[in-house]
């Protein structure tokens, strides 16, 4: 298997730590681990390629951005994810050709207005 990371943003320090090694059980295997706390107008890219774990810090919104991992591999975090324990659930987020090249700022941005749009659609089809 070609090496996997994640990029989180909005963990302090031992939230990520733990929520890392739930994701490595959980995969069985190992997982790099990046934060983008901090770094909010740096490019996603650029935070990527210096490969440190940098600085975790607590706050709003908390995200879990996908480095490397397959479809299936994506799936089985999703599915797993409601066993990890003491984690608040992020806003999962796959890299992508375009977000790779956005700031850290503005992909946040846009990660918090998809979230607001798709409960917004869950709360008209209740209604």
């Amino acid at each position: 298997m070609e090496s996997i990371g994640i990029l989180l943003y909005g963990y302090d320090e031992k939230q990520a730590k733990t929520l890392h090694k739930q994701l490595e059980q959980l995969m069985d295997t190992e997982v790099a681990l990046i934060s983008g706390s901090g770094r909010e107008n740096d490019v996603v890219e650029s935070i990527i390629s210096q490969e440190s774990q940098g600085d975790f810090k607590d706050g709003t919104p908390k995200v879990l951005i996908f480095l490397g991992f397959s479809d299936a591999a994506i799936n089985q975090v999703l599915d797993g994810f409601s066993t990890f324990q003491d984690i608040t659930r992020p806003i999962f987020c796959g890299l992508t050709e375009s977000n790779i090249k956005w700031p850290m700022k503005q992909l946040l941005n846009h990660l918090i207005e998809e979230q607001q749009y798709w409960a917004e659609q869950k709360k008209n089809r209740i209604n």
